[in-house]
């Protein structure tokens, strides 16, 4: 019995020195269980302090991927196009599973100790009754969002998990667009990479309930706005779907994201504030 005390007793304390790796630290946890009771209507902005931020720099000009700086491209297809106006059944979020897991590049080794470090931190918590964070962002600035029913994988939608720097067009394009002026630091941005909807679950909803847990996990990451580039080859309806969901086209920001002269779409800006009670129906199980 001793024995197992002390093999328990140092897997314990290997895994705990994996967490500061893998995960935020306990202090930054303790900010999201705060931000996410303190969200409130949809017209107003995360306020969240920079502490415990990664610092980032911006120098002008911009590169391209100001936000992907491993030169990924955001990209949003019609892959959720038959979203819109499409009749019958609509799923809700009780209907669905959200599992938030690290991207799909992340070699195994890795993936294994973020799957460790979140078990022992919800281990952590419980043993000392404090509550457990509704979302928690591995390192890393990206991850991806997986949507399950009854088992089965049907949707996966890449985002961004880390705030991502400001630029004088970001301040801008908020200004004009939602009458907010940028404080001290500008307005954080996180980005949708992708979003895939399998064709058999496309026009039940998916598409919409992912917007809605994206901006649950970004504003309590410190998000103030998503941005993504739309891109439905001219006929409109994705660029209608996402305006019918908040979104509104930002032309400042084209050659900021990536897509000069709209080559690979539409860029497009949404604030990320939720309803306070999102967490409650929207439930993420993150690794």
């Amino acid at each position: 019995m001793r024995n197992i005390l002390k093999t328990f007793t140092l897997y314990f304390i290997i895994i705990k020195s994996n967490v500061a790796n893998a995960y935020t630290s306990h202090a930054i946890r303790s900010s999201i269980v705060a931000s996410s009771n303190a969200k409130s209507s949809p017209s107003t902005c995360s306020t969240l302090s920079n502490k415990g931020r990664r610092p980032h720099s911006c120098l002008p000009p911009p590169p391209p991927q100001l936000l992907l700086r491993d030169n990924t491209r955001l990209y949003s297809n019609n892959n959720i196009v038959q979203e819109t106006n499409a009749p019958g059944e609509k799923y809700s979020h009780e209907d669905v599973e959200w599992v938030l897991s690290p991207p799909p590049e992340t070699p195994m080794l890795e993936k294994i100790k973020i799957k460790a470090a979140a078990n022992a931190i919800r281990s952590e918590l419980l043993f000392k009754d404090e509550p457990i964070p509704p979302v928690l962002c591995p390192k890393g600035g990206k991850a991806e969002l997986e949507c399950f029913r009854n088992g089965n994988k049907i949707a996966k939608f890449g985002l961004t998990t880390s705030r991502g720097p400001s630029h004088p067009f970001i301040d801008s394009t908020v200004q004009e667009l939602y009458g907010v002026s940028a404080s001290l630091d500008g307005k954080g941005i996180g980005a949708i990479i992708y979003m895939f909807v399998e064709p058999d679950y496309r026009g039940k909803g998916i598409g919409t309930l992912a917007l809605e847990a994206i901006a649950a996990i970004q504003s309590v990451q410190g998000c103030d706005f998503t941005v993504l580039v739309a891109d439905d080859n001219g006929s409109g309806k994705l660029i209608q779907w996402y305006e019918d969901n908040g979104y509104q086209q930002a032309p400042k920001l084209q050659d900021l994201f990536g897509s000069p002269d709209a080559k690979y779409g539409i860029t497009m800006i949404r604030p990320t504030s939720v309803r306070s009670d999102i967490f409650a129906k929207c439930k993420i199980k993150w690794w």
